[in-house]
């Protein structure tokens, strides 16, 4: 009976020894379970963070769609913009190839640029009818379409288009939207760019754009557009004439005088001048036209009748003074500009003068503009602002 209980006791003194080890066993088990787990959450939250930071983050575009520089995701306005590395890459040289870089705008017209956005704009072409897009170059009206049409870029900051109407802020003739065009401001450092192209047709082009600082207080730049199409790429068999062609010359000059950190003054001299023939009409394949039963369909881009000319020349001034009164922001914007030309056309699409329509414009152009607003503002941004424009021959 003894020899019995002894085997008992040690018997029950492996099975607890056995329970105690399963249980080591499992507290080693379940701690490096828990070991790989907050390892792997580790690294896959060391991976997430290596991929944000691979991500590109969108950058904040800063737009004056209200007068004020502020992020364009905070405005509730259909906004597209547009950079100068943008406007490069489409190709969109001038303000008639816009559309290169922005889908909703059209330009169509040769010797005047009507803009339309999303379909909504004005269809007649007189100069003395403004357009229903309106169109501010560093917050300076341009009232002319024949103006804008020989407009080239050169030292494009942004182009920034608002769509839909936007009469609260910009007034009269913004009914399919706004089309806001900065150019770079100049600077103190020395510098610049040019360029020089040669193409077919006989087509030179060249840029050039140069800025520094004339005191320590007074900046000014310099940017010059020179784009002739010599040789048509059209032509006109009775007169054995090329035909769609073009000749543009255009210079515009910024200076910035900074007199204080509360005071900036800029002005802006620029001058166009544009020549083409390119509106000729030509009729449909398959028609005859009723004037001489001869003339049908010429080939695209020819025409057999009398080619088109116009010649649009424009210059203009302008004068913004910005200024800080403690916590209001005063601006003045003070503008001239004369736009003079003459084209004609031929409606009757025949050699002989039938139907030859002569048209002259000069008109001047006057505006003054001042606001008011908040410097800093908070929750509630106020404007105040009064526009004055004249319109005469």
């Amino acid at each position: 009976m003894k020899t019995y209980s002894g085997c008992k006791k040690a018997t029950a003194g492996v099975q607890l020894l056995g329970a105690v080890s399963s249980a080591v066993l499992m507290a080693l088990a379940c701690a490096r379970s828990m070991a790989a787990d907050a390892q792997q959450a580790a690294d896959a939250a060391g991976s997430q963070q290596r991929a944000a930071a691979t991500v590109p983050m969108l950058s904040e575009i800063t737009v004056t769609a209200q007068h004020v520089q502020e992020n364009s995701q905070r405005v509730p306005i259909p906004i597209t913009t547009v950079s100068p590395v943008q406007l490069q890459v489409s190709g969109a040289v001038s303000f008639k190839t816009l559309s290169a870089a922005v889908p909703a705008i059209t330009t169509p017209g040769t010797f005047w640029a009507n803009s339309y956005i999303r379909g909504v704009g004005t269809d007649s072409a007189s100069p003395n009818v403004e357009p229903a897009v309106a169109t501010y170059v560093d917050d300076v009206y341009e009232p002319s379409s024949y103006a804008l049409a020989g407009m080239a870029f050169t030292n494009i900051q942004q182009i920034a288009v608002l769509k839909g109407p936007q009469g609260t802020l910009f007034g009269r003739n913004t009914t399919g939207g706004v089309i806001q065009i900065t150019t770079a401001e100049p600077q103190q450092q020395f510098g610049g760019h040019a360029s020089l192209g040669f193409g077919n047709y006989n087509t030179v082009e060249g840029k050039m754009y140069l800025t520094g600082g004339i005191t320590h207080d007074l900046a000014a730049d310099l940017g010059v557009v020179y784009d002739n199409q010599g040789h048509g790429w059209g032509y006109d068999p009775p007169f054995d004439t090329r035909i769609n062609w073009h000749h543009d010359v255009a210079a515009r000059s910024k200076w910035l005088y900074t007199p204080s950190d509360s005071t900036k003054v800029t002005t802006v001299f620029d001058f166009t001048n544009f020549r083409s023939d390119g509106a000729n009409n030509q009729l449909l394949p398959g028609s005859i036209a009723p004037a001489d039963h001869s003339v049908t369909f010429p080939g695209k881009y020819n025409c057999l009748c009398i080619p088109n000319v116009g010649d649009v020349k424009q210059y203009s001034g302008a004068l913004t003074i910005d200024h800080r009164f403690g916590g209001l922001d005063g601006v003045s914007i003070t503008s001239y500009r004369n736009v003079s030309g003459h084209w004609s056309s031929d409606s009757a699409n025949v050699p002989e003068p039938y139907n030859i329509t002569s048209n002259y414009n000069d008109a001047d152009y006057v505006t003054q503009e001042l606001r008011l607003r908040n410097a800093h503002p908070g929750r509630i941004m106020w404007q105040v602002e009064k526009v004055v424009a004249s319109v005469g021959p």
